[in-house]
């Protein structure tokens, strides 16, 4: 599935990102949950697959941090990112300490 930035609220961020009562819900503890996300981006030979896991309220918010990280660290922009799968997973199946720790707040 190819995100569609153009059906996106401003800036091409979702509109649960941009909510400001969202942010404080999170801030004030708002249970995160654990999701994989899977798909390939275009790196300079060709191709690139990826599996990342993330914490995160939905699936949107998954999928965001996932294109930041895809953008700070690979300078892939968001036209070259296709992303196959949103999987939210189980505490007990997720192997990232970082997400462990975001998740069991």
């Amino acid at each position: 599935m190819w995100i569609d930035t153009k059906n996106s609220g401003k800036n091409g961020l979702p509109d649960t990102l941009l909510n400001p009562s969202a942010l404080q819900n999170i801030a004030k503890g708002e249970s995160m949950k654990a999701f994989k996300v899977t798909g390939t981006f275009r790196n300079r030979p060709g191709m690139q697959a990826f599996s990342k896991e993330v914490a995160a309220k939905d699936k949107d918010a998954a999928v965001e941090v996932v294109m930041s990280v895809l953008g700070s660290k690979h300078r892939a922009k968001r036209t070259e990112v296709k992303v196959e799968s949103v999987v939210e997973i189980k505490k007990d199946d997720v192997t990232d300490p970082i997400v462990i720790h975001r998740i069991s707040k």
